[in-house]
């Protein structure tokens, strides 16, 4: 049995991100309105479009893959921010963890703490000192995870239908 690599994305990864990205968001679907799905996309135009992500990614943005006998368990998206444009406060910079996605089958098998685990390895190197992410209520499992972690809440986000 080999061990799972963690290792950049690359833009044949695409079709695979693409499908996990939407088993995730279906299993948010009912969470919040803005998530309400027209369809699951995997359509060409959506593939093309993480295909593009990857082969030229923003700065400090980094997507990476969790991968066991050449197939793909799970991917995160990492970015490194400014804390705010003006600078007024003394933590210029800190790390956001935008998502961490595994395969359902695969779940409980510490997958998502190799991923956390090289992302804070990733964000010490560059001398990042905060992370944040948000968490959807709904995401019950995330929500543990991430506190098992040692990550506290620290804001609510709040929506209101006009």
């Amino acid at each position: 049995m080999h061990k799972i690599i963690i290792r950049e994305a690359k833009p044949e990864d695409a079709k695979r991100l693409c499908e996990l990205g939407n088993e995730f968001l279906k299993h948010l679907e009912g969470d919040s309105p803005l998530l309400k799905l027209e369809k699951l996309n995997l359509s060409k135009a959506s593939i093309k479009s993480w295909q593009k992500g990857l082969e030229k990614p923003p700065k400090d943005f980094f997507t990476f893959v969790a991968e066991k006998d050449n197939k793909i368990l799970g991917y995160m998206e990492l970015m490194i921010k400014d804390n705010e444009p003006l600078h007024l406060f003394k933590i210029k910079k800190f790390g956001w963890i935008e998502a961490v996605v595994v395969d359902k089958k695969f779940r409980n098998q510490k997958i998502g703490k190799q991923l956390y685990e090289y992302a804070i390895k990733l964000f010490k190197n560059k001398n990042i000192t905060y992370i944040r992410l948000s968490v959807f209520l709904k995401n019950e499992l995330g929500h543990s995870f991430w506190i098992r972690k040692g990550f506290k809440e620290e804001s609510v986000e709040m929506i209101k239908k006009l």
